[in-house]
């Protein structure tokens, strides 16, 4: 018995397809309507017993007017205005991001309130947020929020919230300022004995922050004065005072304090963990800074703390003298450097040069052996140079970003 010959499709690209999967690969609606009209395409699938697909083309019309929509949907393959949609969004999620895991899943982000409530509705697991202030639903469970470029999700509510409880995950996304306020606690410091002053910081969404000095005396009230300092300066001290070769080591961000790893008067090395404190840009490793002693830790595991505020007094060996790498200066005129805590990997660059940043924005990531580092601008500027890229090894002390 002669063997029937089995002819092909001949797509727009030029291949030649013989079987439904080579036709979902090289698929082109225009090329396969043309099929259609000539009637080779049912031919061609009747051959192949894919008696499925047949039967749904043999219910179409050459005058239906929905042709592209109905082939799309009987091969499993995205329609042109799809394809269109899905490009111009990966162009525009580029801007913010070239994170190619992010990149991959860019069905699910959110541009602004409403594509979120359509992910949402479309039940997605885990939802990716673009610069952009979005209301996250609390009556909406089990969803997972990842924060591309400078997301802030805006939480309704007075009271604390139990995440966990909802089983809802946030990383890489800043709490709106109301909700920060309320989370946020300042930890509670005893009154001086002295006439010494005790200066308090309050992070304020402003761009001065407000101070609260107060000042004890022989009645029950004190007397308080306000006032506003510069942004970077450190507004906060403890009530033990510092010995001669004694400094502390302060929190870059506000958050709670989720592990601390050493006991007072232990010795550790320059590097070694201190205490982890859980923000909402991620959970950032304190570590010491010089070979010395632990002379006092002030914080507790679970305890609420302030940005710039002492978390560990350390006491330096001495003759110790850190050797640090030479690398050159970028400090000129109101040009200054940003740099590397930590030897690590650069992880993520979150800005581009000549972008507008604000003391506090992330401007990059670095895996360290102690865990992914948020690097923060420290002043508002822009940023005038990026030394690094990512998956760069860097060492400590490097210069990773030029702030003007």
């Amino acid at each position: 018995m002669a063997k029937k010959v089995k002819f092909p499709l001949k797509m727009a690209d030029g291949a030649e397809v013989r079987t439904l999967e080579e036709l979902k690969e090289h698929f082109d609606v225009d090329s396969v309507i043309k099929e259609f009209f000539n009637d080779r395409l049912l031919t061609w699938l009747e051959d192949r017993y894919y008696d499925e697909e047949a039967d749904q083309v043999r219910t179409l019309t050459t005058d239906d007017l929905n042709l592209q929509k109905k082939f799309c949907a009987i091969f499993g393959v995205e329609t042109p205005e799809i394809i269109a949609w899905r490009k111009e969004r990966l162009e525009r999620l580029k801007k913010y991001t070239r994170d190619e895991k992010i990149l991959a899943c860019v069905d699910f982000v959110a541009f602004n309130q409403e594509e979120l409530a359509d992910l949402l509705d479309e039940d997605a697991k885990e939802i990716y947020l673009c610069e952009n202030r979005f209301v996250i639903p609390l009556r909406v469970k089990n969803k997972n929020y990842f924060g591309v470029g400078k997301a802030i999700a805006v939480i309704r509510s007075k009271e604390p919230v139990d995440f966990d409880k909802l089983n809802i995950t946030f990383k890489e996304i800043t709490f709106d300022d109301a909700y920060q306020k309320i989370i946020y606690i300042p930890p509670k410091i005893e009154p001086p004995k002295s006439n010494s002053s005790v200066e308090i910081f309050y992070p304020s969404s402003k761009s001065k922050s407000s101070v609260e000095t107060f000042y004890p005396s022989s009645k029950s009230k004190s007397s308080v004065e306000t006032f506003y300092p510069s942004p970077q300066k450190n507004n906060y001290s403890q009530n033990t005072p510092l010995k001669s070769g004694e400094h502390s080591i302060k929190a870059p961000r506000a958050g709670r304090v989720t592990k601390i790893d050493v006991e007072e008067n232990e010795v550790v090395n320059a590097g070694d963990l201190l205490l982890k404190i859980n923000t909402v840009y991620g959970e950032i490793p304190i570590t010491a800074d010089n070979d010395g002693i632990v002379k006092k830790i002030f914080v507790r595991d679970g305890e609420y703390v302030l940005i710039y505020q002492p978390l560990v007094v350390m006491e330096k060996k001495q003759n110790y003298n850190p050797v640090k790498q030479s690398f050159p200066s970028y400090n000129r005129g109101r040009e200054h450097s940003i740099n590397a805590p930590k030897a690590g990997r650069i992880n993520r660059i979150k800005v581009v040069e000549n972008e507008v940043v604000s003391a506090g924005d992330v401007l990059l990531k670095i895996n360290t052996p102690y865990g992914e580092m948020p690097i923060t601008a420290d002043t508002y500027g822009v940023v005038k140079k990026i030394l690094v890229r990512d998956g760069e090894n860097v060492e400590t002390y490097q210069p990773l970003v030029v702030i003007n």
